[in-house]
């Protein structure tokens, strides 16, 4: 995990919020109703940025296509500390080796 300083060029940020940082890419992100999208590897496929949270932490996860349909991609998950109403689902919580 590391920490970065972000200067935010459109709506706001809440201080000390995870959030996902796309390194090395000039690929536009749009907001669409499932949440943020990128064809983050040029392939003509779009990649969904997703959060959800579990009874005590946040579940960040990247997938190929539609989110909970397409695959997997990237999964991350960051403990808060304290209880949290949990509204991820299997496919976002599970391990990569029990997938």
């Amino acid at each position: 995990m590391s920490g970065y300083s972000v200067q935010v060029t459109r709506g706001s940020l809440q201080m000390g919020s995870p959030a996902f940082a796309i390194a090395n890419s000039n690929r536009p992100l749009r907001p669409t109703e499932a949440g943020v999208t990128a064809d983050l590897e040029g392939d003509g496929q779009m990649e969904y940025f997703r959060a959800c949270t579990s009874t005590e932490g946040l579940h960040l996860t990247i997938w190929k296509g539609q989110p909970l349909r397409g695959a997997r991609k990237w999964h991350y998950y960051y403990y808060l500390g304290y209880d949290v109403t949990p509204d991820c689902t299997e496919k976002e919580t599970k391990a990569d080796a029990e997938r």
